[in-house]
């Protein structure tokens, strides 16, 4: 009694377990489905060539998931317990993946100005921040629910479109750890603030933190500095970061890796001459 031939069908994975194997799926599912007799009927319903046709109906019948009989290709038994189990594999798959996917048509922003009831108003980031200003032309656009003052919190609906979020940058002052409160490298740090446009600063290491006091920014940010660098960048808002030269490698990592922003390094030694 001849052996059946071994099954050899790709793994179920759903969607990307597809990725390969969609034309074999949508190939047996014809052959069950429809009274498939000639290979040129399925090519032009899939859209197929009909040497792809060909070498597909050769895959699965080398797979034991296709036969030939009486004229008629129809689905093995294996092939059809394939196909109802990639079927259902796929459609649970791509439930999960629908139950991920959020659309977005209602979100909450800071009005930029004042804005009636009803008025048409786009989305931009500003300074990292989601804020609705007045007006249609942006790139996302919606209708402010309710009237709202400038800085007040507004629901926008009837959203379309996707807000733009530009990538900010990381500029590093680099403080050196060896006499910081030289007049000189506050002078730099002080021309600093002034010349490097940014949306806040933070500070890492004990002479960094105490340099960026003496200049007169404003309380910096002192926890996790380089994942909050990172983390702004992603969200359109630019950094100012003063380290030392002893924490800068450190302050580095969290900006390696895929989709790292940019960096730019300043230091105040140089800036100052020495």
């Amino acid at each position: 009694m001849p052996r059946a031939p071994r099954s050899t069908a790709p793994p179920d994975r759903g969607l990307s377990g597809l990725r390969r194997g969609v034309s074999e799926l949508l190939f047996l599912y014809e052959c069950a489905t429809q009274d498939v007799r000639r290979l040129q009927s399925v090519a032009d319903r899939l859209g197929l060539t009909i040497q792809s046709a060909s070498h597909l109906q050769s895959v699965l019948r080398r797979r034991g998931l296709l036969d030939h009989r009486s004229g008629r290709y129809r689905p093995t038994a294996e092939g059809m317990a394939w196909l109802e189990r990639q079927l259902t594999q796929l459609s649970a798959d791509v439930g999960q993946r629908l139950g991920r996917l959020k659309i977005v048509r209602v979100a909450r922003a800071i009005a930029s100005e004042e804005m009636p009831s009803g008025a048409p108003v786009h989305l931009e980031m500003v300074h990292g921040v989601l804020t609705a200003l007045p007006g249609p032309e942006g790139a996302s656009r919606g209708v402010a629910r309710d009237k709202a003052r400038a800085g007040d919190l507004v629901e926008v609906a009837a959203l379309e479109g996707i807000v733009p979020i530009p990538r900010g940058r990381v500029v590093v002052a680099v403080v050196p750890s060896r006499d910081p409160d030289r007049p000189e490298i506050r002078r730099a740090a002080r021309a600093l603030l002034r010349e490097v446009p940014h949306d806040w600063t933070g500070a890492q290491g004990i002479e960094a933190i105490w340099l960026c006091r003496q200049v007169g920014s404003e309380m910096p940010h002192l926890f996790a500095v380089g994942a909050a660098c990172r983390e702004a960048a992603s969200l359109g808002a630019s950094s100012l970061a003063f380290v030392t030269d002893e924490e800068l490698a450190r302050f580095l990592e969290p900006m390696t890796g895929p989709d790292g922003p940019p960096v730019e390094l300043r230091h105040l030694a140089e800036r100052s001459g020495h």
